[in-house]
């Protein structure tokens, strides 16, 4: 019996830590994969605002809409704070903006050119975004088997050691009888 309680404990320890390195590897590539489609929604987020804004500058009447493109501007700013390559365009917008008569074109090939370095960079996150999608897709299948086929091994380990206790039961008892068979004889 303390055999059977050592070996079950052991195991026991045995599939509960491999589950849980199970689990965080299919956590981490989860997190993986959200981290990157995160990454892709920010980029067509500022894509999207870039877009707003040269839409308004196209306008015929632009410098009526002054506020709103500005207001823009500082979202691609909010949205762009840790690309200093971008930092430095919106500021050369913002620069631009600030004179008097504003370079139109200059604006214009200033979006394109944050226009053209988000599309970079979305094509480079979704290429990630793909890849940890398809990560996790070909991980879980393995991992869920995985988890299945230890708790299982774990279960049938439990059934032989319960069977051969019962085994071993039956044969004391039939023993027993055997030799209180024998010493009631041997009474008579």
């Amino acid at each position: 019996m303390p055999h059977f309680k050592r070996t079950f404990i052991i195991l026991f320890c045995l599939v509960f830590s491999l589950i849980v390195l199970m689990a965080a590897f299919l956590w981490r590539f989860n997190e993986r994969y959200v981290e990157s489609f995160s990454l892709v929604r920010h980029t067509l987020l500022v894509l999207n605002t870039a877009e707003e804004t040269s839409v308004l500058l196209r306008d015929p009447a632009w410098q009526t809409n002054s506020k709103e493109i500005l207001a823009h501007v500082n979202t691609l700013r909010t949205l762009t704070h840790d690309n200093p390559v971008q930092q430095s365009r919106i500021d050369s917008i913002l620069q631009l903006y600030a004179t008097r008569e504003p370079n139109h074109s200059q604006l214009l090939d200033l979006l394109g050119a944050i226009r053209q370095e988000e599309n970079r960079l979305l094509a480079s996150r979704d290429l990630s975004n793909v890849r940890a999608q398809r990560q996790l897709r070909n991980v879980t299948p393995f991992i869920l088997t995985g988890i299945v086929l230890i708790l299982a091994i774990f279960f049938w380990v439990i059934l032989i050691n319960f069977n051969r206790r019962k085994e071993a039961e039956d044969q004391l008892q039939s023993a027993e009888l055997r030799f209180g068979g024998i010493i009631e004889k041997i009474k008579d």
